[in-house]
């Protein structure tokens, strides 16, 4: 069976796209699986930034106190989803990108941080 072609997704450059003087193409992004996560874990070496993606399963019932309890004394277990290791450059221009789109939506929707 012939595979669908992925189209191109062409964004805006970030810090280090716009040193290049182009445009960023981006290729196969659609054949990437996603994930949801809501926990990071960072750890870092001098050469190398290693995040990791994860996330929580939480109870779905109601959170009893027993129920509440027992999860303040074992924790909440975190499934990891994706690892990706940066460079520390990388992070600096990461940031940026990211706090730049919080930032816009926050303003967007309305909605404030919980910090």
């Amino acid at each position: 069976m012939p595979q669908e072609e992925t189209p191109e997704v062409t964004s805006e450059p970030d810090i280090y796209a716009q040193e290049l003087a182009g445009p960023v193409k981006w290729v196969r992004v659609h054949e990437l699986p996603v994930f949801l996560a809501d926990q990071l874990w960072v750890q870092a070496t001098e050469s190398q930034i290693t995040l990791t993606f994860g996330r929580t399963e939480m109870p779905f019932e109601l959170m009893s106190t027993e129920l509440a309890e027992r999860v303040r004394q074992e924790g909440i277990e975190v499934s990891g989803v994706s690892r990706i290791s940066i460079s520390p450059q990388s992070l600096g221009r990461f940031a940026t990108v990211l706090s730049r789109m919080h930032d816009q939506y926050q303003q967007e929707s309305g909605i404030r941080s919980v910090q």
